[in-house]
């Protein structure tokens, strides 16, 4: 059974504007479901700051940094990417909240 674009956009969680109904991450969520969610936000970082993508909304990841670093303690690249967006992210309307 082949997927339609939507069914595929459907299967991608969390990132995007809350406007768009994106769902959190499930609590167990893993160190490279989580990865994957903050490159995508440096991404986002790194598009706007080179004028690529329009800053007319919040790009907003649903996280809890907390949560993640306390569960993922010894992940430098977790913490990196955390410490990337929380840093650069803001100027540019890159956002992190709680779910």
């Amino acid at each position: 059974m082949r997927l339609t674009t939507k069914q595929k956009l459907d299967q991608v969680v969390v990132t995007g504007r809350p406007a768009m109904g994106k769902q959190p991450l499930p609590a167990g969520a893993t160190a490279e479901q989580l990865a994957v969610l903050l490159k995508r936000a440096v991404y986002e970082i790194d598009c706007r700051k080179a004028g690529q993508a329009s800053r007319s909304a919040d790009y907003v990841v649903f996280i809890d940094q907390a949560d993640v670093l306390s569960r993922f303690p010894d992940d430098e690249q977790l913490r990196d990417l955390i410490t990337a967006v929380s840093a650069r992210g803001p100027a540019l309307g890159v956002r992190m909240t709680r779910p």
